[in-house]
């Protein structure tokens, strides 16, 4: 199934779940955000809470979360139900931040796995929003010296980072083109450094 299908298939089912709650009387319980947070949604990566209230979906007041996303332009709206379903998130704490760093400075894991397996693995990693299994794909995904990238490992590295970018960002304070070249800065030092112990 294609990220395009797993996204259409999810969001049916929250819809569904939505008017079932709606249509049984089932009271929406709080969903732990606030307008205005910035938030992490696992197809998307970082975006703000725009609202949070009711709004009418196929004849049933539903709560619902329209959620923006700054990079894509995008709105999507997401049934307060459904919340614990979407994977829907708030930002990742320092010290989660100071993990993901670690996992990026690691050793990079090499794969003697077909790449058509190894490419799906790393898009669902990447599609999971979960921070430290993105600087996993970072780090295994990087191009060694004198190594150059194939066309679909150059786009799932570029999405990878920049998802972990957007993230690091905006705990941060900063945007995705500043953080970029701090991150991979700390990637080729992670990567020297165990180049340096294999030799010695």
């Amino acid at each position: 199934m294609d990220d395009m299908a797993a996204a259409k298939q999810m969001t049916k089912a929250m819809v569904e779940a939505a008017f079932r709650n709606s249509a049984a009387g089932v009271p929406d319980l709080d969903c732990g955000f606030r307008s205005g947070d910035l938030i992490v949604y696992p197809t998307h990566g970082v975006g703000r809470i725009e609202q949070i209230g009711d709004e009418d979906l196929g004849g049933y007041r539903v709560a619902i979360i329209r959620l923006f996303f700054a990079e894509m332009q995008m709105t999507i709206r997401i049934p307060v139900a459904a919340v614990g379903k979407s994977g829907l998130r708030k930002l990742s704490s320092p010290s989660e931040l100071d993990e993901a760093m670690a996992i990026l400075k690691g050793r990079r894991r090499v794969s003697s796995t077909i790449w058509a397996r190894r490419s799906e693995c790393y898009r669902l990693k990447i599609n999971s929003g979960a921070l430290n299994a993105l600087a996993g794909v970072v780090r295994d995904l990087q191009a060694m010296p004198g190594q150059d990238m194939s066309y679909s490992q150059r786009n799932l590295y570029s999405l990878a980072i920049e998802r972990l970018a957007d993230e690091f960002a905006a705990v941060q304070g900063t945007d995705r083109e500043a953080m970029i070249p701090v991150l991979e800065q700390d990637l080729r030092h992670g990567s020297a450094l165990h180049m340096l112990e294999a030799a010695s």
